[in-house]
């Protein structure tokens, strides 16, 4: 019970300071982040109206739901977010036909039921009429193989099943006429090197190669005829410490130089100095006359 207790405390003390926050005039925020902010409740959003809300934002806020979207039609809602708001359930949209529900959206989202995540593909299935976008479909990450051959007449995009690294190379290996994305291909850790030599004619992609753990660099020795491309990191654009100790040499080299020449300019103790001061007096005797 201290608990709970303990836990209403602290919630309305970060709703206390949350509010002083946007009463305080002073301050410059950010819109995107507050409004999509789980701390921000349609209750807040309506006793700010004078704030500049994001509503692409506030679509997705997690806070939202179908009953304060269909109380408030007219606000500005982005249906881009809010079809992937995981609140806007499957059942709300099959309920709400009529409404402007972005289909790319609705495509790509994981839903919700019963506090676990799904993708309805019986749905899809069972609704062919519905302007699905394949193309999200195709990179959903429920998506497998399976679904794709039991289903081959459906317009699926080749280029985006290949972010499934769970797809086997034999099966890929078969399907060699399909467009598939040869840069996410490269990638997979399934891919050795027996496959890319056996393979030559495949377009695979260089840099992606470079970088798969299983091109070692015995491999990449052996066949110099590929155009391997060394990876880029952070790292390389650090300078190299050998760099940095030449630049402080030549640093402290002409810092010294400085000095030293200063010291014989200006102190009659250098020869350099007294010959200098001689050549003046000279000239102002020249200039007296």
């Amino acid at each position: 019970m201290a608990t709970l207790t303990l836990q209403k405390t602290i919630a309305a003390a970060q709703r206390e300071w949350l509010t002083s926050k946007l009463a305080d005039k002073a301050l410059v925020w950010n819109k995107s982040e507050i409004s999509q902010s789980p701390l921000v409740t349609w209750d807040i959003i309506q006793a700010y109206p004078e704030k500049r809300w994001c509503w692409y934002s506030i679509s997705y806020n997690p806070n939202i739901t179908w009953e304060i979207v269909h109380a408030n039609l007219h606000k500005p809602w982005d249906w881009y977010t809010l079809s992937d708001n995981p609140n806007m359930t499957w059942e709300i949209v099959q309920a709400n036909p009529d409404m402007p529900w972005d289909w790319q959206s609705l495509s790509h989202k994981t839903y919700i039921r019963n506090k676990r995540k799904y993708f309805p593909w019986n749905v899809v299935k069972a609704n062919p009429d519905k302007p699905w976008n394949w193309s999200s479909l195709s990179g959903h990450g429920n998506i497998n193989w399976d679904v794709v051959r039991a289903n081959p007449n459906k317009p699926w995009d080749f280029k985006r099943l290949s972010i499934h690294e769970s797809i086997p190379w034999d099966i890929i290996e078969t399907n060699l006429d399909k467009p598939w994305s040869w840069k996410w291909i490269s990638g997979y850790k399934s891919i050795t090197w027996e496959i890319v030599h056996a393979h030559p004619n495949v377009p695979w992609d260089s840099c992606k190669l470079s970088c798969n753990p299983n091109m070692t660099q015995v491999i990449k020795k052996a066949d110099r005829n590929k155009r391997w491309v060394k990876p880029l990191s952070s790292v390389a654009l650090i300078l190299p410490d050998e760099t940095v100790c030449n630049i402080a040499r030549r640093f402290i080299a002409a810092r010294t130089i400085q000095r030293a020449f200063k010291k014989a300019y200006y102190n009659p103790a250098f020869k350099f100095c007294r010959d200098r001061l001689q050549r003046e007096f000279v000239g102002m005797a020249v200039d007296l006359d």
